[in-house]
């Protein structure tokens, strides 16, 4: 490939992942903040949903090993069992939560994307990074190959 088409391909490159970090934060990242009101009392605070299921499973993976350990002597037996099941009942209450969760964004998202604004800003965003990727694949087939296999490593 000529030096100057591979310099293009690069620019393109770069242009759409230019593209996709503009799409993550202007409709992604406003929506990972965990918030909280009471009265005058406000606390912001971003969390991605995956800092808040690591810290939750990492303590009840805690609270579980706690226990099994604790089952081991006499003396802390009991508080070992009471640790182990209420690891397991955690457990389940989280993957009735994290399903729940899942279905809020889901509808959340079907929402905002009925929104005749967002939807704009997602048939433009769409048109050009497809037309990027078009220009890619034109300059250099490794990218986006036509067979729709996945493009070299």
């Amino acid at each position: 490939m000529p030096p100057s088409q591979e310099a293009d391909v690069t620019a393109l490159v770069q242009r759409l992942e230019e593209l996709r970090h503009d799409f993550h934060q202007q409709l992604v990242e406003p929506r990972q903040y965990w918030q909280l009101h009471y009265g005058p009392v406000r606390i912001r605070r971003r969390l991605s949903p995956r800092t808040v299921t690591s810290t939750f499973l990492s303590f009840c993976l805690l609270t579980l090993t706690s226990g099994i350990v604790a089952t081991f002597f006499d003396s802390t037996q009991d508080l070992g069992v009471a640790l182990v099941v209420a690891a397991v009942f955690t457990g389940g209450s989280f993957l009735i939560q994290a399903w729940t969760s899942q279905i809020e964004v889901e509808h959340a998202l079907y929402t905002q994307l009925s929104d005749a604004r967002q939807r704009d800003m997602l048939e433009t965003y769409a048109k050009e990074m497809n037309a990027v990727a078009a220009r890619i694949a034109a300059a250099d087939p490794r990218f986006f190959p036509a067979d729709g296999t996945a493009p070299d490593q």
